[in-house]
């Protein structure tokens, strides 16, 4: 919930039962191990994902930040790159990493467990050019999320109303589609075959019609709204994927969710202070935020690796938030 160690010690202080930041720091850190094993187990379960949503978000760690401005590194940024990785079974895995890398070359370490002899997985992110370097060489289909593309219409409409109203309706008709394959329980091929007659001859006479635009000279390339077409026409077939793949998704709005639970964290704690804390905070987080999309009490299955550290630690793929439940040990009945 984001709330950090000193305020818990002078709450607790508050209450009669003193918990000091340090005595917090070492129950946490000291019951890792079976945590760590099972985290360490998603993130092999995961490289078989058929579809991966992922985003990066600033992150401050203390002894990383010294590290890289004593060293000769040519990147300084520290980042938490977050990943929902959607498995067979309706199954999701939240994942976070916290270090200097960027989110595609996380995805690259993931995608080293991947079976070679596996389909091409879909790779779900917004446009920054690190994310595209990172996955060009990996056997990934690339999809750019389109709130984002839309997003540069919207902030330009009072300026622009015209272009923007026009792309911005015709992307409507777009979402409202997808919406109806939701509503209708539609699996990915009836989605596919849906925007297939739906959604493509929109999104190609918006193409067309974009180009003429600039080709006219109707926007102007070097202008604000120019720089938007651009974004979109450039990149146009990473943003139509979900009329060309059963089960590409139009945004990544699931993994932008995910990203923003971190935030309480860095509002109310700052930093990490060393990079084993930062990993400490990335197994706890990916663990509570799995338990979360597999409809897990999150407080239950954290206290039930607790209870069970030796068998997590040796099993962890029995003590997984969706499975973990039947190797709970039974109640001894007197």
């Amino acid at each position: 919930m984001g709330f950090p160690h000193y305020r818990l010690e002078s709450l607790q202080k508050s209450l009669g039962v003193p918990m000091p930041t340090s005595t917090q720091w070492d129950e946490i850190s000291g019951s890792v191990a079976p945590e760590y094993a099972v985290y360490s187990h998603l993130q092999k379960v995961s490289s078989a994902s058929e579809l991966f949503y992922m985003d990066d978000t600033t992150c401050r760690i203390l002894d990383l930040k010294k590290e890289l401005e004593a060293g000769d590194a040519k990147r300084k940024g520290i980042y938490t790159s977050a990943f929902v990785c959607e498995l067979e079974e309706q199954k999701k895995v939240a994942l976070f990493f916290s270090t200097n890398r960027h989110a595609g070359e996380n995805l690259k370490e993931l995608l080293e467990h991947r079976d070679p002899s596996e389909l091409a997985a879909h790779v779900m992110c917004d446009a920054l050019s690190s994310n595209a370097s990172k996955t060009k060489d990996l056997a990934v289909i690339l999809n750019h999320c389109l709130d984002h593309g839309r997003r540069q219409f919207v902030d330009l409409l009072d300026s622009f109303p015209r272009v923007c109203t026009h792309v911005i309706d015709r992307l409507g008709l777009v979402y409202q589609n997808d919406k109806i394959t939701k509503e209708l329980g539609m699996d990915k091929w009836g989605r596919l075959a849906f925007h297939m007659q739906r959604s493509k001859p929109v999104m190609d006479e918006l193409e067309v019609w974009l180009e003429q635009q600039l080709a006219s000279r109707q926007v102007e390339r070097n202008s604000p709204l120019g720089e938007a077409v651009e974004y979109m026409t450039s990149r146009w077939q990473s943003f139509c994927g979900f009329f060309e793949y059963a089960g590409a998704p139009l945004s990544n709005a699931k993994c932008e969710r995910l990203v923003k639970t971190t935030k309480p964290h860095f509002k109310n704690s700052l930093f990490y202070k060393t990079s084993f804390g930062a990993l400490v905070g990335d197994i706890k987080m990916s663990l509570i935020q799995t338990a979360r999309l597999a409809g897990v009490n999150p407080l239950a299955y954290l206290t039930a690796l607790q209870s069970n550290p030796d068998d997590a630690e040796l099993n962890p793929e029995l003590w997984l938030p969706w499975n973990y439940h039947l190797n709970l040990p039974s109640p001894v009945v007197s």
